[in-house]
């Protein structure tokens, strides 16, 4: 199961529809978190994130999902705030506020893009990485003003140095909010395509074939375009 949290800078959920029928068209279940946003502060959206992950563990069974293959994707603030869960999952506080034991809420893996500019200290990521992050795919392009890729960079690093498991691609050309950098998340003028970024999913299924051998080998299903073919999450509904 991947867990998409779309950008959109914590004021409001960006669209992206179009990066859960790719992952479903991989033969992986999917679902978009909706967010609280602005007036909303931290940490109400990552408590939202890491109920759900509850809730899917809680009905993995039920739902057909492995209870240990949970994995949260996200760029730009949805990577930061999947960024987050990974990095304070098993933090007492969370854990205390939600009324649930840590494994409840632990994510398996992250796949993140750009992270959001986060400017205090306490929520700067690479301050914060610790052993019980989960392995992590992260990709970044060189021409993003908006999110520098040095914050990238720190990250990689902190946990290269503490022996985490990290693949990092750095792709030159790309624009902050590429999405899956081709056709299917362009802008109506045509921006937004670069066909070398693109490859991040290609990428990415690679990673979780070779990182989650305990999945079930993902079989290429038809890309529907029906609602109901993606669940979401909402913190006004609760449920999936």
């Amino acid at each position: 199961m991947v867990i998409i949290c779309p950008g959109g800078g914590y004021i409001r959920t960006t669209d992206r529809e179009a990066i859960a029928y790719q992952f479903l068209s991989m033969g992986y279940h999917c679902a978009v978190l909706k967010y609280s946003c602005k007036p909303a502060e931290f940490p109400t959206a990552l408590l939202e994130l890491a109920r759900s992950v509850q809730e899917v563990r809680m009905h993995a069974q039920e739902w057909g999902v492995l209870h240990d293959g949970i994995l949260v994707s996200g760029s730009s603030a949805g990577g930061h705030l999947a960024a987050c869960l990974g990095l304070f999952w098993k933090e007492p506080w969370l854990g205390d506020t939600l009324a649930l034991e840590p494994e409840a809420i632990r994510p398996d893996g992250l796949i993140l893009g750009d992270r959001y500019q986060e400017l205090k200290d306490s929520l700067s990521l690479e301050r914060q990485v610790n052993q019980h992050m989960p392995k992590t795919f992260l990709w970044h392009t060189l021409e993003n003003q908006l999110v520098p890729v040095q914050n990238s960079v720190l990250l990689v690093n902190e946990m290269i140095k503490q022996g985490l498991s990290i693949e990092f691609h750095l792709f030159q050309k790309g624009k902050h909010g590429l999405g899956l950098a081709n056709i299917l998340t362009q802008k109506p003028d045509g921006s937004l395509v670069e066909p070398a970024a693109s490859e991040w999913i290609n990428l990415v299924h690679h990673w979780i074939d070779a990182n989650y051998p305990f999945l079930p080998r993902p079989s290429p299903i038809a890309t529907s375009r029906s609602e109901e073919s993606i669940s979401l999450f909402s913190h006004k509904t609760g449920g999936i």
